[in-house]
Order: C-alpha cells, then sequence, then structure tokens
C-alpha cells in the first residue's frame, strides 16, 4: 500500500520501491501505475498493491489531539 504524498503522487518511487520484489508476488502495472490508479498491480497478481488517498494533515491533527487529551492538557 503507498499512501501520502509521495506514495500517491511518485509513480518513480513506487516502481523503484517494488522493483524486484516479484518472486514475492509483487507487481506493479506500469499503465495503471502511470496513471495513479488505486490498484496498480496488474488484473490476477497474487499480492494487491493499492494506492491510498490519505490527508496526512487530519491524521497528524487526531494523533496530536489524542496526545494532548491523554496528558490533560485538553478535554477529550
Amino acid at each position: 500500500m503507498f499512501c501520502g504524498g509521495i506514495g500517491e503522487n511518485s509513480r518513480l518511487i513506487r516502481a523503484r520501491v517494488t522493483a524486484g520484489m516479484e518472486r514475492l508476488g509483487v507487481c506493479v502495472d506500469a499503465d495503471r501505475n502511470a496513471v495513479n490508479s488505486r490498484g496498480i498491480s496488474p488484473a490476477g497478481a497474487p499480492v494487491t498493491v493499492m494506492v491510498i488517498p490519505t490527508n496526512e494533515e487530519r491524521v497528524i491533527a487526531r494523533a496530536t489531539r489524542a496526545l494532548a487529551a491523554e496528558e490533560g492538557r485538553i478535554a477529550a
């Protein structure tokens, strides 16, 4: 699974990260990867490789709020 800024937007990084992983069942379809499809593995591949949109700012904000609440700095 690829997510976040680079994982969502860099077909080059996705191709480099998965290069040489074919014997583990990890394959990337170059055409699907080039257009940032949600699923970038070839049809029928043993491992599904996905591109998942992520709102990183929201994830960080939620983690910060949880930590602050845990420390009693804000109401839960």
